[in-house]
């Protein structure tokens, strides 16, 4: 299964939600199953992770038993956080993710992977971000800058969602 989460403002109206929609289709003809989850109480870490593990158990109930976290922005920080400390989480995606709260990707456990990306032009999160979580992460992972994008990936969101979308495939069916 893949969860997908936005940023502070849930990521409506961007690229990045269009992003999400369009690669839930996508991973669906992959079998795999989708849920997006937008956050009760924005910019409240730990309660934007509690609605991420309410997502992840709804996820579970259903038979899933592997799963991708993608969050943009702030959202990265949260998935980052809940996949330290849930285990059916076999990859982490961050998309301009912040560095604030999101230092725990230190503790993401072996079996867990991550793919962060960041657009060289985003004005919102500086991509120095994602480089820092990277330096910081001790897991499988990968850093791919995307030269020109904005902090929604403009003009490169077909490119994203395409990384996006092979990562997935790949790390969900290693399982």
């Amino acid at each position: 299964g893949a969860l997908w989460v936005g940023g502070i403002g849930n990521s409506r109206g961007t690229p990045v939600e269009a992003l999400y929609t369009d690669s839930a289709c996508t991973l669906t003809k992959e079998g795999i199953t989708s849920l997006q989850v937008h956050f009760r109480h924005r910019e409240r870490l730990q309660d934007s992770a509690y609605d991420v593990e309410a997502g992840l158990a709804y996820l579970h109930s259903k038979g899933i038993r592997s799963v991708a976290l993608i969050g943009h922005s702030f959202g990265g920080a949260v998935v980052i956080r809940v996949a330290t400390q849930i285990s059916i989480v076999r990859t982490v995606i961050t998309l301009a993710a912040q560095s604030l709260g999101a230092e725990e990707v230190i503790h993401l456990k072996p079996c867990c992977s991550i793919l962060l990306l960041h657009g060289t032009e985003d004005t919102v999160v500086p991509c120095g971000c994602s480089q820092y979580l990277h330096r910081l992460a001790q897991t499988r992972k990968k850093l791919l800058l995307c030269p020109g994008a904005d902090h929604s990936f403009k003009p490169l969101t077909d490119i994203v969602q395409q990384r996006v979308q092979e990562w997935i495939c790949k790390e969900l069916n290693e399982d």
